[in-house]
């Protein structure tokens, strides 16, 4: 919830928003499958992050903090560092883009909005036009009932881009 600069009753109210957002009479594109992807993304963010780099395994040109260190201590805060791949940006990006990867998915796929020239073209345009609209919808959440101007990741770009490129993809 610090990463995003919220509290428990506001991500009970983004939650509930979005779970209304999806259309849950869907056999599949609904909000039970999206919280299914947020639940195995959690698993696979504590799986990378439980990973730990060696020191030998680490190019010469990676940033010193990650290299053989004196003592004792440093080699044990070194070995923490190096178990931690996802900030707590990218881990917000993760997580939220598997909640929001397909919200507001109506049950058609791209190629049947092309067919019966749904207005999300003239929207989106013909290329990932769900994927679009799913991000459109997406970030509107976030912005209404998530993430406030007070917070840090409102304007962090490589959040956003994450956020965006993920959304996409799918």
């Amino acid at each position: 919830f610090k990463t995003l600069g919220t509290n428990v009753q506001q991500m009970e109210q983004f939650l509930c928003n979005v779970r209304n957002c999806y259309h849950n009479d869907l056999p599949y594109h609904n909000y039970e499958h999206a919280v299914d992807t947020v639940q195995m993304m959690y698993i696979l963010i504590i799986c990378v992050n439980s990973l730990t780099i060696r020191d030998d395994e680490i190019d010469e040109s990676d940033d010193d903090r990650l290299h053989n260190s004196d003592n004792e201590d440093d080699s044990k805060q070194n070995e923490e560092e190096n178990s931690v791949f996802f900030d707590d940006y990218q881990v917000a990006a993760l997580m939220l883009s598997s909640l929001l990867h397909d919200v507001g998915h109506d049950g058609f796929d791209s190629e049947f909005l092309k067919l019966t020239k749904s207005p999300l073209i003239y929207a989106y345009g013909d290329t990932s036009i769900l994927e679009h609209h799913h991000l459109s919808i997406a970030v509107r959440l976030l912005q209404d009932y998530l993430i406030f101007d007070r917070s840090e990741i409102n304007s962090n770009d490589d959040f956003w881009s994450l956020l965006t490129d993920l959304v996409i993809s799918t």
